[in-house]
């Protein structure tokens, strides 16, 4: 690769993506080194797992954060609607190794506590089918109902898929929300739904988080600018951390791509909890990232109070 670009004159390389792009782009980096040949090279995040190293969030992700939370939303709506013929509804979002976007899911509606998300598992927790039974069937029989959000990687011992292969070339459709409700159904006697939110999680332009489109924007920019100043460091990323203080600010430092190439960034373990009334610190985190519909909920209740 490297020799491929030296012959056609390419000095500067700028790739876009997670953790096994920034791999490829510091092996690329390393490899011009070696050889003495001069190119510059700069990574621009973009990863909606949230599981790229030295960012505060990678950018993609709060778009996909916006369309899960604003899904399951209106999801807890529906499944409060049906409840008397499907007290269990399993929803699984994308997420092999971590449990970002299903922590995202829980995001609630101020004021709204009758439509939320009652449990959430993440990759970083483990999994026990015997003690998900049993708190599925203790929220049932408190509650009346059970909203369980699941990432898809949570318990890859239940499906033929390859969650954790070392790279991304197989197909991955969904299945464990699916598994899951079939168990809770054979084992405790609950009709129950497995919903897949699919890869609409990773497309709907429609709720592109505002915060998103800036910073991805300002990403792109910073980048193409740090490749043609030669002044400038080279073999970097542009990172996203937020400012200390009041308010949410962004800011943009350059990490060298040693720091993050290959490395998967879980969930922090202050934020790893399968109770959504444990995240109110998560949700204040999530919260200046994505835009809540709360114009539409609100329309909602009023219509159900009426």
């Amino acid at each position: 690769m490297v020799s491929g670009l030296a012959a056609r004159g390419v000095d500067g390389l700028c790739l876009v993506g997670g953790n096994g792009t920034m791999a490829l782009l510091d092996a690329v980096a390393r490899r011009a080194a070696e050889r003495g040949v001069a190119l510059r090279t700069v990574g621009v995040p973009k990863t909606i797992d949230n599981d790229l190293d030295g960012v505060d969030h990678a950018p993609g992700f709060p778009s996909a954060a916006r369309f899960v939370s604003t899904a399951v939303q209106d999801i807890a709506r529906d499944h409060r609607a049906m409840v008397s013929i499907e007290p269990v509804r399993i929803v699984e979002t994308m997420g092999r190794a971590t449990g970002w976007l299903a922590l995202a899911a829980t995001l609630p509606v101020p004021g709204d506590h009758e439509h939320v998300v009652h449990r959430v598992h993440l990759p970083e927790l483990g999994f026990d089918v015997r003690e998900f039974l049993a708190d599925v069937a203790g929220l049932v029989e408190r509650r009346g109902r059970a909203l369980v959000v699941v990432s898809e990687g949570v318990a890859a011992d239940l499906t033929a898929l390859p969650i954790h292969a070392t790279n991304h070339t197989t197909l991955l459709v969904g299945g464990v929300a699916r598994r899951l409700a079939e168990l809770v159904t054979g084992e405790l006697g609950l009709p129950a739904r497995g919903e897949v939110l699919g890869v609409a999680q990773r497309c709907s332009s429609h709720l592109v988080s505002a915060a998103d489109a800036r910073e991805a924007t300002e990403v792109g920019r910073l980048a193409a600018t740090t490749l043609l100043d030669r002044a400038a460091p080279g073999d970097v990323m542009v990172g996203v951390g937020r400012l200390p203080g009041a308010g949410y600010r962004p800011h943009h430092p350059l990490v060298p791509l040693a720091e993050v190439a290959s490395r998967v960034r879980t969930v922090p373990e202050r934020w790893r909890h399968r109770d959504p009334a444990a995240l109110g610190d998560f949700h204040s985190w999530l919260a200046p990232l994505v835009t809540t519909p709360t114009a539409a909920c609100t329309a909602a209740t009023a219509l159900e109070a009426s």
